[in-house]
């Protein structure tokens, strides 16, 4: 369905001293325990919950005109697959033979 909305998301934990001040690596590095933190709901959105949505606000296309959508299908994107297939031929025309410089 369009509009779509996709986009990767990590979730990594802090380790620090066991004070909880930041240090490098040592064994006894303990997971950082914030103040605060925003929780996950894992059960849904229900009426009056605040819901923040991360974006992607250098990749938007939501306001382009008809005219710029018709040019990006009939002219931008078709020279830019062509350029992109180029330029992998070009990579796999130079690294033939050489596996370690291959793009697997």
């Amino acid at each position: 369905m369009w509009p779509r909305h996709t986009g990767d998301f990590g979730f990594y934990r802090a380790y620090v001293a066991p004070d909880g001040s930041s240090r490098p690596y040592a064994r006894d590095n303990v997971p950082y325990r914030p103040k605060s933190w925003l929780p996950i709901a894992c059960e849904g959105v229900k009426e009056g919950h605040l819901v923040m949505v991360a974006g992607f606000p250098g990749a938007t296309h939501q306001f382009l005109t008809a005219d710029e959508v018709r040019f990006n299908f009939a002219q931008f994107e078709p020279r830019l697959q062509r350029s992109l297939s180029d330029y992998a031929a070009q990579i796999n025309q130079a690294t033939a033979g050489n596996r370690e410089a291959q793009i697997h």
